[in-house]
C-alpha cells in the first residue's frame, strides 16, 4: 500500500468530492422535478455513508493492528527470555525491534551458531546481533564475527557496546561506507569490501543491511559480492522477509544457485536460511 501523504491524501479527497458531485449532478438530471436542495441532500448522505464506511475500516484495521501487536509482544517476550537463559549477558543489551533486530530472530541467529559452530561469522549490518553472535561463539569457544556497517556512528557505538559486554576478542566492526555497486543489471549502494580480508571464508552470513531505504534491492548484492568467500557449507540468514523485496532478493539467490534450499522461519519480521 502506498504511504499516504498530506499531497496525496489531498488528491484522494478531491477525487471523491468530485465523484460525489457527479453523483449528485446525475440525480437532479435524472430526476427532472428534483429541487437543487435534494440534490445537496443527495451528495451529504452520499458523504455521510462513506465517511461511516472509511470510520468502521479505520477500526476494524486497528483492532486488528492491536490484536496483532499484542500477540507479537507475547511471542517477543518469550523469545527474550529464551535468550537470556541461554547467553547471560554481561551488560544491559540495546533496545531490540523496530529497525533493530528482534528477540526471535536472534533466539534463530542465536540457535544457528550453536548448531553450526562457524569459525566465521560476517554480518551485513551490525548491533545487537553482533553481540548475541559473540556471546553464542563464546559458548562455542572459538570463532569470530565481523559485522560491516556503513555509518561511522553506529559502528563506533557497537564497537562500545562490544567492548562493554567485553566481546573485543570475538567480535568486531569494519565500517565499510556505501559504495556503488555493479550487480548484473543493476547499479546498488552497497558495502565497500576493500577492508574485508580476501582470505577469510565465511560460514555464516547475515544479512540486515544496508538499509532498504536506499535501493529496491538494496540488500541483494550480499550473496553475489561474497559468494566467492562463502566456505562449502556456509549458512545465509536474511531478516525483514516480510517485505516484498527481501522475498523477491531470497527467490532471486536460489535462481543464481540451483541447489540453494530455503527454509522461511516465522518470525516478527519473517526470516530466510539458506544453506549453501
Amino acid at each position: 500500500m502506498k504511504e499516504l501523504t498530506p499531497a496525496r491524501v489531498l488528491r484522494y479527497g478531491l477525487i471523491l468530492t468530485g465523484v460525489l458531485t457527479f453523483v449528485a449532478a446525475l440525480f437532479l438530471w435524472l430526476s427532472p422535478n428534483a429541487t437543487l436542495l435534494q440534490g445537496f441532500s443527495v451528495f451529504l448522505l452520499l458523504l455521510l455513508l462513506l465517511v461511516s464506511v472509511l470510520i468502521y475500516r479505520k477500526l476494524v484495521i486497528n483492532f486488528m493492528d492491536a490484536r496483532t501487536e499484542t500477540r507479537n509482544a507475547a511471542a517477543q517476550q518469550q523469545a527474550l527470555l529464551y535468550l537470556f537463559q541461554k547467553i547471560e549477558p554481561r551488560r544491559a543489551l540495546p533496545q531490540m525491534r523496530s529497525y533493530a533486530a528482534s528477540p526471535d530472530f536472534l533466539c534463530l541467529l542465536y540457535d544457528l551458531i550453536r548448531e553450526h559452530k562457524p569459525h566465521v561469522v560476517v554480518e551485513c549490518g551490525g548491533g545487537v546481533s553482533t553481540l548475541i553472535s559473540g556471546y553464542a561463539l563464546e559458548q562455542n569457544g572459538s570463532g569470530r564475527v565481523l559485522a560491516l556497517e556503513h555509518d561511522a556512528r553506529y559502528a563506533a557505538a557497537t564497537e562500545r557496546e562490544i567492548q562493554r559486554h567485553g566481546l573485543q576478542q570475538l567480535a568486531s566492526v569494519l565500517h565499510a561506507p556505501l559504495t556503488e555497486a555493479a550487480v548484473g543489471e543493476y547499479r546498488i549502494p552497497w558495502y565497500d569490501l576493500r577492508g574485508l580480508p580476501e582470505e577469510l571464508r565465511i560460514d555464516l552470513l547475515v544479512v540486515d543491511g544496508p538499509p532498504s531505504t536506499l535501493h529496491e534491492l538494496a540488500r541483494y548484492p550480499a550473496f553475489p559480492l561474497l559468494r566467492e568467500r562463502l566456505s562449502e557449507q556456509a549458512v545465509i540468514l536474511a531478516d525483514d522477509c516480510i517485505r516484498p523485496a527481501e522475498r523477491r532478493m531470497v527467490e532471486m539467490w536460489a535462481k543464481e544457485m540451483p541447489g540453494l534450499t530455503i527454509q522461511w522461519v516465522m518470525t516478527e519480521k519473517r526470516a530466510a536460511v539458506l544453506v549453501v
